[in-house]
């Protein structure tokens, strides 16, 4: 294991190559200074320039020794090449147990949009942390009782995927009222647990195949 602030002990112009590297191979949190709406002077001693183009390289060394704002400026300014944070206020008829973590970050890495539908018809708070594989998801949709119905109209607790050609799951979202659901983009803590409108859930995956699942009481009443 590497001692703490190894990089900072680096001469120069190998610190710099490390960097050029990394921003070359796409590795380690690299942002571009120009996107970055803060004041960068704190940043200075983590910057390579690449191709004309001035870079920013995260390291633990260099994240301990900046200012609480430059480090809310850097987090608001990553987290929005991530996905663009539309949302809505959570519909009168959204679980309880969902409330907490709609329209909320992740303090870890890891979850994704599987793990946040199982939280949904599970109740079970462990499981949103998790990175779920599809798998995993569909098992635990038949443990609990979740079949495949026809596309005819959603209702409140249906879970719908979206797969490849191939049947591989790439999307769930959790329905909480017909309308709205409750959904994670991605698996970083820069994607959010959002309540999003399945016009939204459409836009983006409405070029794979779309299924719905309902719980088997449900779809018998």
């Amino acid at each position: 294991m590497t001692p703490s602030g190894w990089v900072n002990h680096l001469p120069v112009e190998k610190r710099n190559e490390l960097f050029y590297i990394q921003v070359e191979v796409g590795r380690g949190l690299i942002h571009p200074i120009s996107d970055f709406s803060g004041d960068a002077s704190s940043l200075r001693n983590s910057v390579v320039e690449v191709k004309g183009e001035e870079y920013a390289v995260l390291h633990k060394a260099m994240w301990e020794v900046l200012s609480y704002r430059c480090k809310e400026d850097l987090i608001t300014d990553i987290a929005q090449e991530w996905e663009d944070w539309t949302c809505y206020d959570p519909p009168t008829l959204t679980p309880p147990h969902l409330l907490p973590y709609a329209n909320t970050f992740p303090i870890r890495a890891g979850s994704n949009c599987l793990s946040a539908t199982l939280l949904a018809i599970t109740q079970q708070e462990w499981i949103v942390h998790e990175w779920v594989h599809p798998q995993t998801f569909l098992q635990r949709l038949a443990l609990e009782d979740y079949h495949v119905i026809p596309s005819k109209g959603l209702r409140a607790g249906d879970v719908v995927t979206w797969g490849n050609a191939d049947g591989i799951i790439q999307h769930a979202s959790y329905c909480i009222d017909g309308q709205f659901f409750f959904n994670k983009r991605g698996q970083t803590f820069f994607n959010a647990w959002s309540v999003l409108h399945g016009d939204d859930l459409k836009g983006d995956w409405g070029h794979l195949s779309m299924k719905i699942y309902r719980k088997k009481k449900e779809y018998e009443l």
